[in-house]
């Protein structure tokens, strides 16, 4: 396959800004997710998903600010843009919540959550959180040392016994609350 095709269906968010970048705007940056579907110049279409993705993510409002003068955080949440206005099928997220509030860590999840359920997109993320892998994930991969050592449904895989056995952590997983939570020991 050829990038650009590739660009169409893949939108990746690392978990590091973007330092090599000059100083864009904002803008600019989630603009970078339009660059697979035009030429060396927008389109009134590419603006318009633009300024959707930056409002998905609470950020409309530093549209004009270079991104250099950011927050940790509001990095995060822009690449997350760039990668919601690259509308790509597949979504490859590292630590997508990383440096966010607790606030807009739920905000970010629910996003990518209802790309999932209405849009017929594909996450694959890289969590720590395992309580957020099991609040937000049907499917879990446990790795230690680069081998799989437990994969399949979320409930099934983040087990007391698993994570006690990969990561020597006690944990009990409480059932209240309509959902199952880690809780450290």
């Amino acid at each position: 396959m050829k990038v650009r095709d590739v660009a169409r269906i893949m939108g990746y968010v690392p978990q590091a800004s973007l330092d090599d970048l000059a100083s864009p705007t904002v803008f600019e940056v989630v603009m970078m997710g339009r660059m697979p579907y035009s030429s060396w110049q927008s389109n009134k279409n590419d603006q318009e998903l633009t300024w959707k993705a930056l409002e998905d993510v609470d950020m409309k409002r530093f549209a004009s600010v270079p991104f250099r003068q950011l927050s940790s955080g509001q990095m995060q949440r822009v690449l997350i843009a760039r990668a919601l206005a690259q509308e790509a099928r597949i979504l490859l997220l590292d630590e997508p919540t990383s440096n966010l509030d607790i606030k807009f860590q739920r905000e970010i999840m629910d996003v990518i959550i209802g790309l999932v359920r209405t849009k017929n997109v594909s996450a694959c993320m890289i969590l720590h959180d395992m309580d957020a892998a099991m609040k937000y994930c049907d499917k879990t991969v446990i790795v230690d040392g680069g081998a799989v050592t437990a994969a399949g449904d979320t409930e099934e895989v983040l087990t007391a016994e698993n994570i006690m056995r990969t990561f020597g952590v006690k944990v009990a997983i409480d059932r209240n609350y309509g959902r199952p939570h880690i809780i450290v020991l």
